[in-house]
């Protein structure tokens, strides 16, 4: 799988060329002039989240912040980020939140924003700003609207497609799924491939064994159980998959995780 990451261009501007087909969240940085003012048409509120679209292809999320370097001179930086990652993301979240209907779902979980002082420049922030927007969701119009609009893709909607199909014993078989999807396979392979940078299968068995490894050492279900619960036709296929994962058996990291 690629790396997730942000790309980042010289300039508030992105040319369609660059964008290519792709839909993708943009990331925009600024730094203060040395009159103190922002430069045009660059947003410098504190964490806002902006729908618009840049030529005919893209549609963007501009996350705006305003910043002082150290010469008080103009900067920007535009980045991209591809918002398949987000709308695997999303989807997650909703599916642990068991439904995505955002009246009445504001959350206060009095989790402090780490980035309230600090500009995103990972994506791993980014993605970690992402999460505590969609938990701390109180009276935040701006990024329900973003997520209203990331649900609208179809990015979203294969993710939660596959989400939803991969505890499944025929993981395997992108052909079938793909056939349930109403595409053809090579079209269904090109577009996860497009959205989130891998394989429908790598990406499903990614996500299975991670739940299959929560389960291991937070529950004392036994390993029979866990392996049934999560697509795998035996014990003994989920200790070979294990065991090839993480160079020891299910029961072994058990007992580490015991000891901790």
């Amino acid at each position: 799988m690629k790396v997730k990451g942000i790309k980042w261009y010289p300039g508030n501007q992105i040319s369609r060329r660059q964008l290519s087909e792709k839909f993708i969240l943009c990331v925009s940085l600024c730094a203060e002039n040395k009159k103190n003012q922002c430069l045009q048409n660059v947003p410098c509120e504190n964490h806002i989240w902006m729908i618009g679209e840049q030529g005919r292809f893209s549609q963007q999320l501009v996350y705006g912040r305003q910043i002082r370097d150290y010469c008080q001179q103009s900067r920007i930086l535009t980045g991209t980020v591809n918002i398949g990652y987000f709308s695997e993301l999303l989807a997650f979240l909703d599916a642990a939140y068991q439904g995505y209907s955002d009246e009445n779902t504001y959350r206060n979980s009095g989790t402090q924003n780490k980035h309230n002082g600090n500009v995103c420049l990972r994506y791993s922030e980014l993605e970690q700003l992402f999460i505590i927007r969609y938990i701390r969701r109180i009276d935040d119009f701006d990024f329900v609207s973003l997520c209203k609009f990331i649900r609208q893709q179809e990015s979203y909607m294969i993710a939660s497609y596959l989400i939803g199909n991969y505890i499944n014993s025929d993981i395997g078989n992108v052909t079938n799924l793909s056939k349930r999807y109403g595409l053809s396979y090579s079209n269904f392979r090109k577009k996860t491939q497009l959205y989130f940078g891998d394989t429908a299968k790598n990406r499903m068995q990614a996500w299975r064994l991670t739940k299959t490894m929560l389960d291991i050492v937070e529950t004392k279900e036994s390993l029979t159980h866990i392996a049934m619960n999560n697509g795998f036709s035996s014990q003994s296929h989920l200790n070979q998959v294990i065991l090839s994962s993480f160079g020891m058996t299910p029961s072994s990291l058990r007992k580490i995780n015991g000891k901790l």
